[in-house]
């Protein structure tokens, strides 16, 4: 059964192989130019890990998408004159083996975070209330205008669930310390002064 699957795995193998070569041929006939190397990249954008000094940075020469060594192939390919190294990420290569290579990043990243709490705090405790169902209340509109007139509207410290205003202010700064995300640092202290956050 092993051989059976291997074997269907290289036959696979061999035509995204070949659409990757017919994609490529019409793109030189295209005469399209590579996009730059983006060497800041700060993480892979297919399994969102973060690059380190030494990691290796691969662009796809399709969609020009930074990935990290497991989430792209190098590829010879053919070319007019002469043959010719290709970075392919693994959504260009192969749909199916993009999620193959996703899955397995996905649960090795799973298992990593479980690892790394497990160290920091002891085993993980769960809930075993989330997964009961949840009553939700329904109010006339009537209700709602009297119980909002009955209570004065003020910002607490905490409110029911346990957000605090330092839980806001820290989730605000942490995404404006994205420069890429964030379009500038006064865009983050225009959203404080909106939600009443000084």
């Amino acid at each position: 059964m092993e051989h059976f699957v291997s074997q269907m795995l290289r036959v696979e193998d061999h035509f995204c192989q070949d659409r990757i070569q017919t994609r490529f041929a019409t793109q030189q006939r295209a005469f399209v130019a590579p996009a730059p190397f983006r060497a800041k990249a700060p993480f892979c954008e297919l399994c969102f890990k973060s690059f380190h000094l030494l990691s290796q940075k691969l662009q796809c020469f399709f969609c020009h998408k930074m990935a990290c060594k497991r989430c792209a192939y190098v590829i010879h390919a053919e070319t007019m004159a002469f043959p010719k190294k290709l970075r392919v990420c693994t959504t260009c290569y192969c749909p199916t083996a993009r999620r193959r290579t996703s899955t397995a990043v996905h649960s090795d990243t799973l298992s990593d975070e479980a690892s790394s709490v497990f160290a920091m705090g002891g085993p993980i405790a769960l809930d075993d209330d989330d997964d009961k169902p949840r009553t939700i209340q329904l109010y006339h509109p009537s209700e709602m205008r009297q119980s909002s007139l009955a209570q004065p509207t003020t910002i607490d410290d905490d409110d029911e669930w346990g957000f605090t205003r330092t839980t806001a202010l820290s989730v605000l700064e942490s995404r404006s310390s994205f420069s890429s995300y964030a379009p500038s640092a006064a865009a983050g202290d225009s959203t404080r002064g909106q939600y009443g956050y000084h």
